[in-house]
């Protein structure tokens, strides 16, 4: 307590400064919230253990620009999990089974060598069938979405397009959220 009074009466010039008063050290930022979609937040530690190490190693620009991009995903991510959430819109373990199957076809691969890829790429199984379980239920969402705007629409020759839908949804939901990016 004494520290916080000497360091007060030398910023208001009651006391000057000497080598007698106690330093107070300067304090640096080691994290700090950079990104608020309602009631989730996320920190800049956060948006870093998403970029791997090697691309970390970029002039502070670049690393901003990196974070940014990352930042927005996050947004839209915690955006269509609300909604996700609010329309009790689900994947159960028979949809990721299908899912592992159709990408192990797609790539021509076994569902094994779908399991190496994603360990190369940092993923354990667990999360791995996580990011398929999150990726089918934000699909599904947008897909829902999409159908029932077609269906407000007018135009009865309105045909789904999934990017235009997923732009509109996340259009309306960022006006309905509380967002908030401090980069």
């Amino acid at each position: 307590m004494l520290g916080v009074a000497v360091a007060l009466a030398v910023a208001i010039g009651v006391v000057q400064a000497d080598s007698a008063a106690p330093m107070i050290n300067p304090r640096r930022v080691v994290n700090r919230v950079v990104v608020i979609v309602d009631e989730m937040v996320f920190t800049l530690r956060d948006l870093d253990r998403q970029i791997p190490d090697a691309e970390r190693r970029v002039s502070p620009e670049e690393l901003t620009a990196k974070r940014k991009a990352l930042a927005e995903e996050l947004v839209e991510k915690a955006l269509i999990a609300g909604e996700s959430q609010r329309r009790q819109v689900t994947a159960d373990d028979d949809d990721i089974k299908g899912a592992l199957d159709a990408v192990a076809a797609q790539n021509n691969m076994t569902v094994a060598d779908v399991f190496k890829a994603a360990a190369e790429q940092g993923f354990d199984e667990a999360a791995y069938r996580g990011e398929l379980r999150r990726q089918l239920i934000a699909i599904r969402t947008i897909q829902q979405w999409t159908r029932e705007d077609i269906g407000r629409s007018d135009n009865p020759n309105a045909t789904p397009d999934y990017e235009a839908g997923r732009m509109k949804m996340l259009g309306v939901l960022r006006k309905r959220a509380y967002v908030e990016v401090r980069l």
